[in-house]
């Protein structure tokens, strides 16, 4: 049978240490006592009492020895203990037949029995057995310097009694301590999804949780006999390799990385891991890392960013994605002269398509068409959607090879194809640029794409263009001009003019035509030619349409206060824009309301085009302005598309002939018969008839021949201000009256 000595099972403490101690206190006190014969001699009543005592105390610690934990430790019980051992002790050192029983042994019951204790009964234990050695010393007539050191090695030894059993607490803490975190870290360990390694130096695996296996199916032990290189993908070994070297060589270091690692099954897993130094660390002694598995949030960030980078509908790349790769191309061609075209086509009249058979449809054919582009066009280019009917294709081509892709680009498109039993076929516009110095930025690249794919539309649509610069200034003036047309009346930029009308009989001044100019603080004078048709592009001239009605309204008002003038008519231009807008009536009868002017001094003036674009609603329209009391022209007449049917309908009161045929009225026989047909034409309808750009005496005698009353132009008076015109009225006025 084996006997334990100190139980392992838990800390040591000061009760197991008492536990053997005592044993030992007893059996040495005993054998003292055998050896000296002292129990075979006839023993005092003392004596006979003493040994009495410590026979029992000796079974009971061999009991407490033999059953440790039989009998639980108490405070009274061991100072019981220690008050009985103290009196047979005295009574030995008392009895004179036992002389080698001395005072030495109340220091062994301070370093035995005073270890149990608490702190204040130790202490008072401790002035107790030096109290009782000083008495038996005084019994025994020993000299102050006999017992004195007995007294000294008493405190010194119920100190390190004291001093031992704090430090075997502490020592008993600190070790149920490390129990408890070892659990807690051992439980964590296992419940978390993380795997924790700790490796050695050399990179050898020293401890790691059982979350290893769950992400890459390898236990601790098979992951013992792995390298780096072994579980790590290629691609990634070199720049892992390099991040350990430097986490091993700098202590305190940490690092950071997210690789692919080997899954037992042959696949890879994505993780990210984080590792830090610990080498100097005396608990740690190894680089520890903290590993997650990464793979799902890695495909989701794949799945995210692939629905960043391309259409939903189609599948192809979108605009970002384009944007990305005109970046990477320009940055080769800064570097090495990489060449890139860029092809951009855009579906001709694609609205129309979804405006008739909606947005469905229009999806379906875009699905076909996609088709078609990728299957024509090597795998080598990169096909995109730039939006919604325009496709983006770049290209490592030169000239003739890019203006082949365009050809066979158009060629796909326009095969008809059917969608839901109707008979497709669209055609497409093609625009291309390549890059080169001057492109910084991916939208400038586009945008060269873009003006020479508008330059294809502008040219009949269903057609390739190159990129030219001289275009780009063009296309770049006029968006410059689209925006300063915008806070043109904010900033007062624009001014009336007035053309007089004059009569070709006698000269008189029958009314002015209103002429828009346009200053720009940067650009200058603006010709109309150029901002009027961005103006009608863009909506603008609907605000600024009325603005120059109200102005004129005002100046008729103001003439008409004059004294001895007849108040002129102002003819003012009116846009197709202004009468497709539902408001028009009610903003021109706002204005005749603000102004107080008559509307039979204004002339709304209408070219032959914006009276056909939609005749019905202009028929419609222009009665009802009619019937406000305002005079009607149709201007430029001959230039356009007009039916004469419809042109019988409109409530006109003039007749404009444009200029185009007044400067060939001398020189050019077709000229003076379309004159001459339209005066005829005019005569029939009761219309007047004014032509316009009169430059010449000549021209203006073979008007007066011809049945034409009245006309403008420079040969009668420049466009004048307001100011200048009202002068020009005073001054007829007065010749009038002195001809009078």
């Amino acid at each position: 049978m084996r006997l334990p000595l100190l139980r392992s099972t838990s800390a040591v403490t000061t009760c197991e240490v008492f536990r053997v101690a005592s044993l030992f206190f007893y059996i040495i006190l005993l054998a003292h006592l055998t050896m000296t014969g002292s129990l075979s001699l006839a023993l005092s009543s003392a004596s006979r009492l003493a040994l009495g005592l410590l026979l029992p105390l000796s079974l009971l610690s061999l009991f407490r020895f033999l059953r440790p934990g039989a009998i639980a430790s108490r405070q009274w019980l061991n100072l019981f203990e220690m008050g009985v051992v103290m009196l047979a002790v005295s009574l030995l050192v008392l009895d004179r037949s036992l002389p080698l029983i001395g005072l030495p042994w109340l220091i062994a019951v301070a370093g035995v029995f005073m270890l149990p204790l608490e702190s204040g009964t130790a202490l008072a234990a401790a002035c107790t057995i030096v109290l009782l050695s000083m008495i038996l010393g005084s019994k025994l007539n020993m000299s102050l310097s006999e017992w004195l050191p007995h007294v000294y090695a008493t405190l010194f030894v119920g100190l390190l009694a004291r001093l031992l059993d704090r430090t075997l607490k502490q020592n008993a803490q600190a070790l149920e301590q490390a129990k408890l975190d070892q659990r807690r870290f051992d439980a964590i360990a296992r419940a978390t999804r993380h795997v924790i390694m700790i490796v050695d130096a050399r990179f050898q695996i020293m401890y790691v949780n059982p979350a290893i296996q769950e992400i890459t199916g390898y236990t601790e032990d098979e992951m013992r006999n792995l390298t780096i290189k072994d579980v790590n993908h290629p691609d990634d070994v070199t720049g892992r390799r390099e991040k350990l070297r430097y986490l091993r060589d700098n202590p305190g270091s940490s690092i950071f990385s997210r690789h692919r690692t080997r899954h037992k099954n042959g696949n890879w897993v994505w993780v990210e891991a984080r590792g830090y130094n610990l080498l100097q660390d005396p608990a740690i002694k190894g680089l520890v890392f903290s590993v997650e598995d990464i793979s799902e949030r890695m495909a989701y960030e794949v799945k995210l960013e692939h629905q960043a980078m391309h259409d939903p509908l189609t599948g192809l790349p979108n605009r970002r994605h384009v944007l990305k790769r005109l970046g990477i191309a320009i940055d080769a061609h800064q570097e090495n002269g990489a060449r890139l075209a860029v092809l951009v086509c855009n579906l001709d009249f694609f609205k129309s398509l979804n405006d008739i058979h909606g947005h469905d449809f229009g999806d379906r054919c875009l699905l076909e068409l996609t088709r078609r582009i990728v299957a024509e066009l090597p795998s080598s280019d990169f096909i995109a959607r730039f939006g919604g009917n325009e496709f983006v294709v770049l290209t490592d081509a030169d000239l003739a090879e890019a203006k082949i892709k365009a050809e066979t680009l158009l060629a796909a498109v326009s095969q008809q194809f059917v969608v839901d039993d109707v008979i497709v076929k669209i055609q497409a516009s093609v625009g291309i640029a390549f890059v080169n110095s001057t492109h910084k930025t991916p939208s400038a690249l586009l945008r060269d794409a873009d003006a020479a794919m508008y330059q294809a539309k502008e040219r009949g649509r269903n057609r390739v263009e190159i990129f030219d610069a001289a275009l780009q200034h063009l296309h770049t003036r006029r968006a410059q001009l689209d925006v300063a047309l915008r806070f043109s009346m904010e900033r007062n930029e624009l001014s009336l003019h007035y053309q007089p009308k004059v009569s070709l009989e006698d000269g008189s001044i029958k009314g002015f035509e209103l002429l828009l100019r346009w200053h720009h603080p940067e650009h200058g004078e603006i010709a109309p030619q150029e901002f009027i048709p961005i103006a009608e592009a863009s909506g603008v001239i609907v605000p600024i349409g009325l603005w120059v009605l109200e102005m004129a309204c005002l100046q008729v008002r103001s003439w008409s206060a004059l004294q001895d003038t007849v108040a002129p008519t102002i003819a003012v231009n009116v846009s197709m824009r202004q009468l497709l807008q539902s408001s028009f009536l009610q903003d021109v009868a706002a204005i005749l309301e603000r102004t107080g002017a008559a509307p039979s001094s204004i002339e709304l003036e209408l070219t032959e085009t914006s009276a056909m674009a939609n005749p019905l609603q202009t028929v419609e329209t222009l009665l009802l302005l009619k019937q406000m009391g305002f005079r009607l022209a149709l201007d430029d007449f001959g230039t356009g598309y007009s039916s004469l049917a419809y042109l019988q309908k409109l409530p006109l009161d003039v007749l404009k002939i444009d200029k185009a045929f007044i400067n060939g009225l001398c020189s050019n026989s077709g000229d003076a018969e379309i004159v001459r047909l339209i005066l005829a034409l005019a005569h029939t309808l009761k219309l007047e008839t004014v032509a316009e750009g009169v430059e010449t005496e000549e021209q203006a005698t073979q008007l007066l021949r011809m049945g034409c009353h009245l006309a403008q132009g420079y040969a009668f008076s420049r466009s004048l201000s307001a100011d200048e015109a009202e002068q020009l009225l005073r001054t007829e006025a007065v010749a009038t009256f002195e001809a009078c």
